[in-house]
């Protein structure tokens, strides 16, 4: 049996990052984002970063590392990365020892003398002073913060010490979250009344920058020998593809590239086919954010995607823009538009239709007598009143008989008008 080949690929595609990007050299933007950062946490300040899922948060984190070892005035700053999935439901005193154990590995060939572990909340302190002695700054960089807020494991005390802490030593804090601090879920509600919330500047982080987008789109390829680049108007397609979300464009870049290192023809075609792959990858972030919203909130996206912004209050507006999912009061991207659209066919084909208040399930339930018949059932029934009382100041059988048969004409009017009901 022949051993089957696998063709060698002549060019790399440089749009493969999917997780969090660790190389410096992968991440592109975030400028005005990380300097704020640097400019609170030198003055001691604590700064909670908020994001919907897949923005960059994590990556920002990592870069504000690299960043900040690379500016003079950092040099005796010491910032700390903590991925807290990695501590998920760990005691008090476990974070404590593992918050110590980064710090060492950050103040390697830093910092000398330093103790190697810690022991207890007071013998972390005791650790964060000799950084000050050594005239060291920390700042601790805590991703994913829900599961910090989430753990029964860290209650009042450890968060009254964390806030603590900041007061007398150079120590400063910067999380990351899907919401602001104040409206994540706490495994202990009574911890929201630490100060320990108090001290933080929030940020959100949105779309990139235009400016920043193209960075993003150009700069791999043009690093890419033997690729001949993206046009302009390869650049406007990924743009209207993805928007200025950045996992996103790398996902549209990715394919584009994917495509176009074959040598085939561009055109509309390929366009669409491009478009669809995209869609394919796109979609279960796609399905995600769609399914993190409310009915209103829904609603709210689709009059946006069908040019009805205008109907949008400014509340559920800026709720979508936090999201990342609008931008300039239209859906962040073409795709996303097809998707929303295709999502409120979907819910429009299988919803029940909702009955008019003229319409019912019974055809008897909800039509109304002709006026004439009501005015008429009515006559009859003035009329029977003055025959009975004839017959009973008369006392002539006549005009009890004439009384009989309205009365059974008005009883047959009403059995019909009730069944017209």
């Amino acid at each position: 049996m022949a051993s089957s080949q696998i063709p060698e690929k002549t060019l790399k595609n440089p749009y493969v990052h999917r997780g969090p990007i660790k190389d410096p050299r992968h991440f592109f933007g975030r400028v005005q984002e990380t300097r704020e950062i640097l400019d609170f946490t030198s003055e001691g300040q604590s700064v909670s970063v908020v994001g919907p899922r897949r923005i960059g948060k994590t990556s920002l984190l990592l870069d504000l590392c690299h960043s900040a070892s690379a500016i003079e005035s950092a040099t005796r700053h010491l910032y700390v990365f903590l991925d807290l999935q990695r501590k998920t439901g760990a005691s008090p005193l476990d974070v404590y020892r593992w918050m110590w154990e980064e710090t060492l590995k950050e103040a390697a060939g830093r910092i000398e003398g330093l103790p190697v572990q810690v022991e207890s909340a007071e013998g972390f302190e005791e650790t964060v002073g000799k950084l000050r002695t050594a005239g060291f700054e920390l700042t601790l960089l805590l991703d994913e913060f829900e599961l910090m807020a989430g753990s029964p494991q860290l209650d009042l005390d450890f968060f009254f010490h964390l806030r603590g802490l900041t007061g007398a030593y150079p120590i400063s804090y910067v999380t990351t979250s899907g919401k602001p601090l104040l409206d994540l879920k706490y495994e202990d509600s009574s911890v929201l009344s630490s100060p320990f919330f108090n001290i933080f500047h929030q940020q959100w982080l949105g779309f990139l920058t235009p400016g920043e987008a193209r960075e993003l789109t150009v700069k791999p390829v043009r690093d890419t020998a033997g690729f001949p680049g993206f046009t302009e108007e390869d650049i406007e397609f990924v743009v209207d593809l993805a928007g200025y979300h950045p996992a996103l464009l790398q996902i549209a870049c990715y394919h584009l590239f994917e495509y176009k290192v074959t040598g085939r023809r561009w055109d509309k075609r390929a366009e669409s086919e491009v478009r669809r792959r995209f869609r394919e990858s796109a979609n279960n972030g796609f399905r995600y954010a769609w399914t993190q919203l409310g009915g209103d909130e829904q609603e709210a996206m689709r009059l946006i995607c069908t040019d009805q912004a205008d109907k949008v209050g400014d509340p559920l507006r800026d709720f979508l823009v936090h999201q990342c999912l609008v931008y300039e009061r239209k859906p962040f991207s073409s795709a996303f538009r097809e998707f929303v659209l295709q999502q409120a066919t979907m819910a429009g084909a299988t919803r029940e239709p909702e009955l008019s208040p003229v319409e019912s399930v019974s055809p008897f339930e909800v039509r109304t007598p002709p006026p004439v018949l009501e005015l008429f059932i009515g006559i009859l029934v003035l009329l029977t009143i003055v025959t009975l009382l004839l017959c009973a100041l008369f006392r002539t059988p006549a005009f009890l008989y004439v009384s009989a048969v309205f009365l059974i004409i008005v009883v047959i009017l009403a059995t019909v008008r009730s069944v017209v009901r």
